[in-house]
Order: C-alpha cells, then sequence, then structure tokens
C-alpha cells in the first residue's frame, strides 16, 4: 500500500518512505498472526489497531544497545555508555496487550511430558 493509501484507512505515516511502508505492512502481518482482527481491509480496523499500526513503527525504529557514549578529559578520565535494555519484543507485546487486548489469541504453552513428571524441589 502506499502512504495515500494508508492515510485514507485512518493511518497517518511519518513519511513516505521505503522501509515505512514495508514495516507498516509487518504490522499488519503482526496483527493478522496474534489476534482475531480481519486485516484485509485496514480501513475496517478499530481505532485501537491503527494506534497499535503506529506504535509498531515506533518500536521498530528505535535503536538497540548503546544510546549514549561520554568521554570526560582531566586527571581522571572517564567513560560512560548508556545502554537501551528494552526489548522490542516486550514492547510489541505490551502495546499488544493494551491496545488490541481481547482481539488477542491466548498464548499457548507446551509442557513436554518428561517436563510434567520432574519431581519438586
Amino acid at each position: 500500500m502506499t502512504a495515500d493509501e494508508w492515510s485514507a484507512a485512518g493511518i497517518p505515516l511519518p513519511d513516505e518512505q521505503p522501509e515505512t511502508l514495508l514495516m507498516t505492512d509487518a504490522a499488519l502481518g503482526w496483527i493478522a498472526e496474534h489476534t482475531t482482527l480481519d486485516v484485509e481491509n485496514p480501513q475496517g480496523l478499530p481505532a485501537s489497531a491503527k494506534l497499535f499500526v503506529l506504535k509498531y513503527l515506533e518500536v521498530m525504529q528505535l535503536s538497540a544497545g548503546v544510546t549514549a557514549e561520554t568521554i570526560g578529559g582531566g586527571a581522571g578520565t572517564n567513560l560512560s555508555q548508556s545502554f537501551d535494555t528494552a526489548s522490542k519484543s516486550d514492547l510489541l507485546a505490551q502495546y499488544a496487550a493494551e491496545l488490541l487486548g481481547t482481539n488477542l489469541k491466548a498464548d499457548v504453552h507446551f509442557v513436554s511430558a518428561k517436563g510434567r513428571w520432574r519431581p519438586c524441589r
């Protein structure tokens, strides 16, 4: 879809860069995989899902790892680094729970038979 088509669907993109369009398509893929919402017609998505698409773009544009470095001069040279410890998948899960709540598919966890019979300690 083009930026104009996204805008017509009620999802104003921050820019028209190809990367942004790809990430927006990926957001729809995420919604299709993890929710019960029909993404065939983005215009028909609820406002919360449209907001999730914009939050998905924000999260995907975050840089991971070192976010700032400082080198101080003087007698005792100081080196400092700041790290971003937030996981993109954790942020997406948080936004999904807040915005898509009742439409999220239930998480299914499998426990192997061997793990089920392990003695408790």
